[in-house]
Parts: structure tokens; sequence; C-alpha cells
């Protein structure tokens, strides 16, 4: 049984025997056996009579103890430089059956730039509303009149609008997001990563208050680390070491400072405000879109960069189980 995140196993059955030049062995579903059969046989007929209960062919007994664990290597005692060569009398490696490979998360990365150019576009449009906005209100302050006072209504109106149509635009964008988080997090796994977060954690790391603010961070750049098409695979170790994208810090970095920036001018429109305070206030508003475009555009950044390194990394088979090999616990 495979344990929660992992890729099934291959379906039973009898696949080629590298060991043996025109032979079968079969695979139980869990582990090779030591049942063999010339492929001609095998290819004979359509259901042949050993298919359920293959039987072996006359060989040495292996001795009590003999196992098949999954990863097992070979003693550096047994002299062969081959790591997965059984000892002498007890038959040499063989691979696993060959499995589809795993396709990266190139059609998220698509949907995903897609709605990222269009928030850009937005900000940057938002960004002149804000500063029609601005322009308004200074008016206002230095000349009130019935006339000023409705531009600064119709500015505002026009800006809050930009905002609704941002909120429904980043709605959809943190749908994508959190799907490219999720196939992402898979495909790595699919090339044998040690991940620090499962799958499962790159859609619920979301939604959990203060570590929604590291862990979705960490899961987007090791995707991006194990995205590197210098990598060997199957991929094995975390490489914390190589360098995360600093287009994602970019992100990170100026989407807390818009935020921060929005919030702090929504506590500068009071019955309170000061002429100070208002021009301040208008200030936030028109830079506060600059600070969200450039992390709209940062995060693009580290999207299409990472998905075009996803298209040259090399696939390795997914679902494939561990060579055949036999290790002595005596």
């Amino acid at each position: 049984m495979s344990s929660e995140g992992s890729v099934p196993s291959p379906p039973a059955g009898w696949y080629p025997d590298a060991s043996q030049d025109g032979a079968m062995r079969y695979w139980d579903g869990t582990a090779w056996t030591d049942r063999t059969h010339s492929a001609a046989a095998v290819a004979s007929t359509t259901t042949p009579s050993w298919a359920a209960s293959p039987a072996a062919p006359a060989r040495a007994e292996q001795p009590s103890g003999w196992q098949q664990p999954t990863g097992w290597q070979q003693p550096t005692a047994w002299g062969s430089s081959d790591p997965y060569a059984g000892p002498s009398g007890y038959g040499a490696a063989y691979p696993a059956p060959a499995m589809a490979p795993s396709s990266p998360p190139l059609g998220a990365a698509k949907g995903l730039q897609v709605m990222l150019a269009i928030q850009a576009v937005g900000f940057a449009l938002l960004t002149i509303a804000g500063l029609s906005y601005y322009g308004a209100g200074v008016r206002w302050l230095e000349t009130p009149s019935v006339l000023n006072a409705d531009k600064v209504i119709s500015a505002e109106n026009t800006y809050n609008n930009g905002w609704m149509f941002q909120l429904v635009a980043g709605i959809a964008t943190f749908v994508l997001l959190i799907v490219w988080c999720y196939k992402g997090t898979k495909w790595a796994q699919a090339q044998g990563a040690e991940l620090r977060h499962s799958p499962g954690w790159a859609i619920g790391g979301w939604f959990i208050p203060i570590a929604s603010l590291v862990l979705p961070f960490q899961i987007l750049n090791d995707v991006h680390r194990y995205s590197d098409p210098s990598l060997p695979r199957p991929i094995r170790a975390l490489h914390r070491g190589r360098p995360g994208s600093p287009n994602l810090w970019g992100w990170y970095l100026s989407g807390i400072v818009a935020f921060a920036l929005l919030r702090w001018s929504s506590t500068l429109f009071d019955f309170t405000a000061t002429d100070a305070d208002i021009r301040l206030g208008l200030a936030l508003r028109v830079i506060a879109p600059v600070a969200s475009a450039l992390s709209v555009g940062m995060l693009l950044m580290y999207v299409r960069n990472t998905a075009r390194r996803l298209e040259r990394a090399p696939q390795s088979p997914a679902g494939a189980p561990a060579p055949y090999a036999v290790s002595w616990q005596g």
C-alpha cells in the first residue's frame, strides 16, 4: 500500500529482465520476484496458464534472510562497481517497469501568467486613477467649492472601482497560484525530491494564520530550486543550498509594503484628519498601486522564469518502483 502523497506502484505483470537477454521477470505489484520466463513464451499466448501464479525456473535457493528492501545499496565488500548488483549466484539488478513521465505544470503557469499580466495593467491604470484622485483632493483643500468636491467624489469612485476590479482579479490569481503550488510540488515529488512540505501543505499553507507568511514562500522557492535543469534525475536531496528566486523575494517584500501602505492610508481619513493627514493619505493611495504593480510584476517574472526552467528540465519516470536487488540480512 502506498503512503499518502506517494506515486502508485505499477501493476503486477511480466517485464523485460535486463540480466538475461530474451527473458521476462515477474513484478508482483510491490517487488520483483524470482520468477522468470522466456519472452517468446510470454508472447505466445494471450492468457498463459502461469500468468496468475508464475513458476520459477530451477535455480539455487537463496538463504534465509535475503530480502528486497527499497533503496538497497550493495556492500562494497562484494566488489562490484554496480550499486544494484547481487552477490554471485543470486542474479543482477533488474530495471523497474517503464512508466509515463511526469509532466511539469506548464498549463497552470500559462493561466497564472495571463492573470498576473492583467493585474499588472490594472495596477498601472489604478496608479493613474490615484494621481487624479490626489490632484482633485489637493485642489479641494486649496479651494473648497462644490465643483471641486464633486471632482473629488468622482475621482474617489473611480479609484475605489479600480480596487474592486483588482480584488476580483486577485481572487482568480490566488486560485491559480494555489494550483501552481500544488502541481509544482507534485511534479517535484514525482522527480524523487525530498520535500520540506507535502503537496497538501501547498494548499493548506495559504490559510493558516502566521504560517501563511512563511509556508507558501518556502514552497514556491522549492519549486524554483527543483526546476533547475542541471539537477540529476531522479532528485533525491533537498537542494536548499541552491539559490532561490530573487523575483520571489521582490514579490514577497513589495506585497507587504503595498498592504502596509493601504492600511496606513485608511487610518488617515477620519473626522479629526488635518490637511496634512489628507495630503499624506492621498499620496499613499498613489504609492500603494505602484508597490502592488511591482509585486505582481515580480511574481509574473518568477512564474515565467520557473516555467522556462521546467521546459528544459529532464523528466524522470513517475511511479517506477525501486530496482530489484537482494541484500544479506544475516
